[in-house]
């Protein structure tokens, strides 16, 4: 994916993950949050000013 313009909308928006709390310390979910707060790309973009 591409920025095409040096604005966007800040709209704070974004993803929750949520579990049952019997498997809080379950250690695949934990494996898996890791996993997803390392692919999931940064939403501050260098030079893009963001319209609030």
């Amino acid at each position: 994916m591409t920025l095409p313009f040096k604005t966007a909308v800040h709209t704070g928006d974004g993803y929750y993950m949520v579990w049952p709390e019997r498997f809080r310390k379950d250690s695949q979910i934990r494996q898996f949050l890791t996993f997803l707060q390392k692919v999931a790309p940064s939403i501050d973009y260098p030079g893009i000013a963001y319209l609030r």
